[in-house]
């Protein structure tokens, strides 16, 4: 069994929280992506080699105005990806809180963001938080699931072959 403690000053410094993990086979790294801030938090990420060294440089995920928290992963090893959903208060005033997510490919390269979930509205009801994801190599789709008060929701995002 493989513990790492790689780049522990720049995963765990200062404000570092919420962190999730996701190994990668087509490059034989892990993808560790963590909330930084306080107030204003925004969702980061770092790729791990298999043996633990770290690879390349931080990547923002999401660090848009207001706070982004919450970053859940999964792998897609047909297409050497992960999605990365994360909650995001961007449009705090239209629907408290959506499920973003954005596509990262085995190079590090991050793609768009894309909308996951947004429920409308401006009850506490409308605030949306993502839940475990999943990668389905049949159907070549990745399922992302999110929390929104009082029901579950869940939907499939494709996995393309570019994401950028």
């Amino acid at each position: 069994m493989l513990f790492v403690r790689c780049c522990a000053r720049d995963l765990a410094g200062p404000g570092a929280f919420e962190g999730r993990v996701s190994y990668g086979s087509g490059t034989d790294q892990f993808l560790v992506a963590y909330v930084l801030g306080s107030d204003d938090t925004d969702v980061s990420a770092k790729l791990v080699s298999g043996n633990g060294g770290c690879v390349g440089h931080e990547m923002t995920i999401s660090a848009e105005p207001l706070a982004q928290s919450t970053p859940q992963i999964t792998y897609a090893a047909s297409v050497d990806r992960w999605l990365v959903t994360f909650e995001d208060r961007v449009n705090r005033d239209v629907s408290h809180a959506d499920v973003n997510a954005v596509l990262v490919n085995g190079d590090g390269t991050v793609g768009p963001q894309l909308t996951v979930g947004a429920t409308v509205g401006s009850s506490p009801d409308a605030w949306d938080v993502p839940c475990p994801i999943a990668y389905n190599s049949v159907t070549d789709t990745f399922f992302a699931t999110w929390y929104n008060e009082p029901t579950g929701r869940g939907t499939e995002v494709p996995a393309p072959q570019d994401s950028r």
